[in-house]
């Protein structure tokens, strides 16, 4: 099976804490949370605007994951978007 990889677009960030997704794999028909295991999260590489790769093989899954991504950048928006596949 083609491996998977999210590809995001963030904003600029006032730190590298203050922006970051934790990954999952998805476990359905466990007693887990809402079928999903936290795999470990990702932080982004630079505080500037730009698009970046969430190898799901740095979490050692590659195919069905899941994602949130937080921001804790207080009251500054960040822009954001993404998608998940090839």
């Amino acid at each position: 099976q083609t491996l998977q990889n999210a590809t995001i677009y963030h904003g600029a960030v006032t730190n590298l804490n203050s922006f970051y997704v934790n990954v999952y794999a998805n476990a359905p028909n466990t007693s887990t949370t809402n079928g999903r295991i936290l795999l470990g999260t990702w932080y982004p590489s630079s505080t500037n605007a730009g698009t970046e790769t969430i190898s799901g093989s740095l979490f050692g899954l590659t195919n069905y994951l899941s994602f949130d991504v937080c921001a804790t950048n207080g009251s500054q928006s960040v822009a954001l978007s993404g998608s998940y596949g090839n």
